[in-house]
């Protein structure tokens, strides 16, 4: 590697080229005097004397004044960067030491002493393995070597939590980041420690809360599906393998269309696009499904759009349920209607329907015919 060249002194360029004209004009007066008390002579001697005087003020302040200005200011700046960088080390939320390489804490700000139960400056000196319950010391300290042998910066979350042990004995989850630094021609770490206690009870919160999610969506009779912008499943629980005979695999990255007979998708098909381009949400939608076996079935779907945080459009979420059965059962009750209609307009007997009250709700062709009625009147007195 080429080396820099070396630093000049600062030299005041004015004063030296003063000086240097302030000489030549002494040097020229001095060959134009007659004697001593020439008057040549005597302004000689006043252009030597501001030359001097001049050269002094070349070489003093650019070689000796300048640069104990210069390092005074550097000083300054270095105390005021010392006092910044110590303010923030102090301040600093999260527990900050600095280790060397054998494993003592050569700094320690507040926030890391509270962490680990100790009084400000108690740390200095001690070694950091007592930080950690005496059955991880072995292997930390292996790790510990490790890193000093190949050091490189570490960020926070990056790497393994670790248990670390308060004064009194009670352990607590943290995680650590770490890089190295030279002080006073020496490998250090800068290890930052944060207590992730209350991450871990949230984390575990969370998955306990998914389980019971996952576990209630598995085990629905109900079909849960999710959907991207583009109408392919994203998701879906284990109901489908009861209702279409698939597994949730198979459902996955394909549009619901891809699982109805032809002739409904047809049908459906216009439905399902206009949905999406409308964005609304889904509410009872009645269509058919192909099963694995070949059988058809008839799911109801309702589902909700939903969104990222910028308001763009992602897809939907929906439940879909088997109402086959309740199908049957409405077409089944609509043909009893119709042949009990049928039977009650076309009977030789006459046929009423009244309220509790007397009053006739219908009655039929024969009834009005015997009555000599055109249209019966809606409450016949004397009825109960």
């Amino acid at each position: 590697m080429r080396r820099p060249p070396p630093a000049q002194a600062p030299i005041a360029v004015r004063p030296l080229v003063s000086a240097l004209l302030s000489m030549m004009a002494s040097e020229f007066l001095f060959t134009l005097y007659q004697g001593p008390t020439d008057l040549f002579n005597l302004a000689g001697h006043i252009y030597k004397v501001i030359a001097y005087y001049q050269l002094y003020r070349a070489l003093f302040v650019g070689m000796v004044r300048e640069p104990f200005r210069c390092m005074e200011e550097a000083e300054t700046a270095l105390r005021h960067s010392r006092a910044s960088l110590s303010a923030l080390f102090e301040a600093a939320p999260d527990g900050v030491m600095v280790v060397d390489a054998g494993g003592r804490i050569a700094m320690a700000n507040p926030a890391a002493a509270d962490m680990f139960g100790y009084e400000a400056g108690e740390m200095k000196g001690m070694s950091h393995h007592m930080l950690l319950p005496e059955r991880m010391r072995d292997e930390h300290a292996r790790l510990a070597m490790d890193y000093f042998a190949a050091p490189m910066a570490r960020l926070m979350g990056t790497g393994r939590r670790f248990r670390a042990q308060r004064r009194g004995g009670g352990e607590f989850a943290a995680e650590v980041a770490l890089s190295p630094v030279m002080l006073d021609s020496r490998l250090h770490a800068i290890a930052t420690v944060r207590d992730v206690t209350g991450h871990e009870e949230l984390e575990r919160s969370l998955e306990a809360s998914e389980a019971r999610t996952r576990s209630f969506l598995d085990n629905s009779v109900d079909w849960v599906w999710e959907v991207d912008a583009t109408g392919q499943f994203t998701y879906s629980s284990n109901s489908v393998q009861t209702l279409l005979g698939l597994a949730p695999s198979e459902v996955i990255g394909r549009s619901p269309l891809n699982f109805m007979p032809e002739a409904e998708a047809g049908r459906f098909g216009p439905i399902w696009r206009e949905q999406f381009m409308r964005q609304e949400p889904m509410v009872r939608l009645e269509c058919d499904y192909r099963c694995r076996d070949g059988c058809a079935l008839t799911l109801e779907t309702s589902a909700s759009p939903f969104l990222d945080a910028g308001g763009r459009f992602l897809g939907y979420r929906g439940i879909s349920r088997d109402v086959t059965l309740s199908r049957e059962n409405r077409r089944a009750l609509a043909e009893s209607e119709q042949r009990f209609r049928t039977l009650f307009e076309h009977s030789p007997i006459g046929m009423a329907i009244a309220s509790p009250d007397g009053r006739i709700l219908y009655a039929n062709d024969t009834l009005l015919a015997m009555l000599g009625y055109l249209v019966l009147v809606t409450y016949w007195p004397g009825l109960s």
